[in-house]
């Protein structure tokens, strides 16, 4: 699978929320770089437990802006935030009770 590349187009022009995307670019594309990624394996465990905590970090951070700018649509891309985040959080206890995700499954749900 491919990396993800930062642009400028996908840019808010603010740096904090800008920042934070482009982390989460890096939790991607080290699933996308690390070499034979099993679903029982401990680094698999590591990325999608980082991220789920920095999904929720990441969320907290963005909503508050939102809020505090009345950005339109607030309740669509709240529901969008709510959703990854149950999904990422289902990876992670299918993991933990051995239902192993595959991790293209994932990868191909967190680059959507």
């Amino acid at each position: 699978m491919e990396k993800l590349y930062w642009s400028d187009k996908l840019a808010f022009n603010n740096d904090k929320i800008d920042n934070q995307h482009k982390e989460i670019f890096e939790l991607v594309n080290e699933m996308i770089e690390t070499e034979k990624l099993f679903p029982k394996s401990e680094k698999f465990a590591e990325i999608l437990s980082k991220l789920t905590d920095y999904g929720r970090y990441h969320f907290k951070t963005e909503e508050a802006l939102m809020q505090s700018s009345t950005y339109p649509n607030f309740n669509e891309h709240f529901k969008e935030h709510q959703e990854y985040i149950y999904q990422v959080a289902m990876f992670n206890v299918n993991f933990k009770d051995g239902d192993y995700t595959e991790p293209a499954v994932v990868l191909t749900y967190v680059r959507n």
